[in-house]
């Protein structure tokens, strides 16, 4: 679950008054991060690809703003990276520190140096670093992970990096960076740490260096991610191959046949890690052309680097920083640049089908006919449980298809032509998955050829549950806040503008829900992506059983199937994943009617790492009540249906019904009893009409 919702949450604390008693208070939330046991990337449990928090597949569709931090403003980064987001880009590269690439290197925008000591990596500068964590968390609060390059190099260990400066550095130095990054990043979760840049490290004598660095880190921090960028025609596991904290390959190689045999040789080496394209050609630069990057980023993805691809834009990847490196131009204009809008297509169409079990055809088994080769090779992948294939032709040629390698109950198999330019689809038609069909494109460019299941059509599976509780139980209730999960959901990351209604379409994608008499009803969206939509369900949903259906462009993408209830009901928990220590405050009322109120939960603390805070009973003369926080709980029969115990102690309900002026928010006052004091940490269980809220915890004592 994004923290969005429980900024939502937290916003009611501000603006609320509580019927018996009231409280109303300001409270500054600090943007926080899930804890590392729950990163935004994470490797699946086979450990062949990535998952979001909520174990569902990722792919890598990346950007490369390597001096993010330091060439432009807050301000600045936020219209970059809201930017990205639209494009369905879930990572970016980015450097810690720069030491080249931008105007004021070592200084960020702001004229803040990352270290107080000339030319090593002691006293790091907080001011520094506070500005690096505000663009962090900012792609963070956007979906988007960032590759965090700590010590970037420097080409062949240059001028462009830190290499002369980890030269000098000892290797207690080295460590005790590692350590301050550890403890300073273990808490937020959308980082990927990427070792190295740019160099071989063993060839220059760095690379004891880097493993300080890496052991540093990895004494507090766990659960992030690793791996590494080397010199160009090298991979991360040719440099640091058999390193126990290496998670994830990366390919890196200039040209199309080099770059298509270096993702082929990588997938195949002995105990390969799972591959992505780290990068190659950047438009603008390299002699890339439209076509040679979409070339690549299809390619490398289909042909080994099955987690995904990085794009790269001149000047974007200095945001403007004129390095001598690329055409003079303003990096804005270059935001919706021809490249970038291509690969928003590339990333929206691998989203639609089952990305994560792809598997190259070396050995040219699907596409038996017409797959070339070289520069000119039709990059061939097929998902291992023969739902799809996908095809990428760099050229306009007849190939012939495998029609058996698909495999589908009613013998089907759907074809389409999908334009890369354009991000259109062209139906073929279904036919029979038995024997081999040849296949022509509309023209001589490039095409994407995808054949697909056919009695599955294209719609995916949509897991809907409660936003607050996430239990798949398969119910929900009318007026709910919902999260639905799938892939290829959205184009891109948008959220509803703040202070109106709720828009009924984000980025191009609504929510429909059809009853059991057919009838439609559109839900209000809060925040859409590729693979998470929150919605409300629509107050006016009946009980009984409806489908819910994902549609872009009037297409459905994904759909699923629950039952509405009357009351479905569900705490919000401050570690966002419906466990823990609850979003609730604790109201003191003193036996004259004055109140006082504080948090049950530690403000600012990471999600997915808060703990419950003590609440003191206080005087007899006085009583505590807690105001708690959930969605599904309106539609309560009434008052007296609506039970809680903390502990073993029955607790008075007081209040169960919607917040005014928040969609889909309620509220529940709970009394606190006397008889608690002293208990420690307690399970609090609310009950609405029979059924039971996800259990949370609070603290008495």
């Amino acid at each position: 679950m994004l923290n969005w919702l429980y900024l939502i949450v937290i916003e009611a604390f501000c603006v609320l008054m509580l019927s018996q008693p009231q409280v109303a208070a300001p409270l500054t939330v600090k943007a926080a991060a899930a804890a590392q046991v729950v990163p935004s990337m994470r490797l699946s449990a086979d450990g062949k690809y990535l998952v979001n928090p909520q174990g569902e597949p990722v792919l890598i569709a990346g950007d490369s703003p390597w001096s993010l931090i330091t060439q432009v403003s807050l301000e600045e980064a936020g219209i970059y990276l809201s930017n990205r987001a639209l494009k369905g880009i879930n990572l970016i590269v980015v450097n810690l520190i720069e030491a080249k690439f931008s105007s004021r290197a070592p200084r960020n925008f702001y004229g803040q140096a990352p270290f107080g000591a000339v030319g090593g990596f002691s006293a790091p500068n907080e001011a520094y670093f506070a500005h690096a964590d505000a663009v962090i968390n900012l792609a963070g609060e956007k979906g988007i992970t960032v590759l965090l390059a700590p010590v970037y190099l420097g080409y062949d260990c240059g001028d462009q990096g830190w290499c002369a400066q980890v030269k000098n550095a000892s290797l207690s130095e080295m460590r005790a960076w590692g350590r301050y990054l550890g403890n300073r990043y273990r808490n937020v979760p959308n980082i990927i740490w990427l070792i190295g840049g740019d160099t071989d490290p063993f060839a220059h004598g760095v690379a004891e260096k880097l493993r300080q660095v890496v052991a540093g880190i990895r004494e507090s921090d766990t659960g992030h991610l690793m791996t590494a960028h080397t010199g160009p025609g090298t991979s991360a596991q040719d440099i640091w191959s058999g390193e126990a904290w290496l998670d994830l390959n990366t390919v890196y190689h200039y040209g199309i046949d080099p770059l298509l045999s270096m993702a082929k040789e990588e997938y195949t080496r002995p105990k390969a890690l799972p591959l992505f394209m780290m990068e190659s050609a950047y438009e603008r630069s390299n002699d890339s052309t439209p076509a040679s990057l979409r070339q690549q980023a299809y390619g490398a993805v289909l042909w080994g680097g099955t987690l995904g691809s990085v794009f790269g834009n001149c000047p974007l990847w200095s945001m403007g920083y004129n390095a001598g490196f690329c055409p003079e131009a303003n990096w804005r204009d270059q935001l919706d640049s021809t490249g970038s809008v291509q690969f928003g297509y590339f990333a929206s169409l691998m989203r639609l089908h089952r990305y994560w079990l792809l598997a190259p055809d070396h050995g040219h088994t699907v596409l038996t006919e017409g797959y070339g080769s070289g520069s000119n090779l039709a990059a061939t992948a097929r998902a291992t449980d023969g739902s799809v294939i996908v095809a990428y032709m760099p050229s306009g040629r007849q190939v012939t298809v495998d029609m058996g390698k698909i495999l589908d109950p009613k013998g089907q198999a759907k074809c389409s032509w999908y334009n890369p330019r354009t991000g259109a689809g062209t139906p073929i038609g279904t036919f029979p998955n038995s024997g081999r069909r040849s296949f022509a494109p509309p023209d001589a460019n490039d095409w994407v050829l995808v054949v697909e299941a056919g009695s599955a059509g294209l719609a995916r599976p949509l897991t809907t549950v409660s936003a607050a509780s996430f239990a798949r139980t398969g119910e929900l209730a009318a007026g709910v806040i919902a999260s639905g999960y799938g892939d290829g959901l959205a184009p891109g990351v948008e959220l509803a503008p703040a202070g109106g209604p709720l828009p009924e379409s984000l980025a191009g994608t609504s929510v429909d829900i059809t009853d059991a008499w057919g009838t439609h009803y559109t839900a209000p969206l809060w925040f859409v992506s590729p693979s998470q939509i929150n919605f409300l369900m629509p107050a006016g949903t009946p009980p009984g059983p409806v489908n819910v259906a994902v549609v872009r462009q009037s297409e459905t993408v994904a759909s699923g199937t629950l039952q509405i209830a009357a009351v479905a009901p569900g705490l919000f928990t401050m570690n966002a994943n419906g466990e823990g220590v609850p979003a609730a405050v604790a109201v003191f009322v003193k036996e004259d009617g004055s109140q006082t109120w504080r948090y049950v939960f530690e403000p600012g603390c990471a999600v997915g790492a808060c703990q419950p805070v003590p609440i003191e009973i206080g005087p007899p003369t006085g009583q505590v009540y807690l105001q708690l926080y959930g969605t599904g709980i309106r539609g309560r029969s009434s008052l007296e249906a609506v039970a809680a115990s903390i502990g073993a102690v029955q607790a008075p309900v007081l209040y169960a019904g919607p917040v005014a002026g928040m969609s889909g928010l309620d509220q529940v006052n709970v009394g606190l009893p006397r008889s608690l004091q002293g208990s420690g940490p307690v399970e609090l269980v609310l009950t609405v009409d029979g059924k039971t809220a996800n259990r949370v915890t609070v603290s008495v004592q």
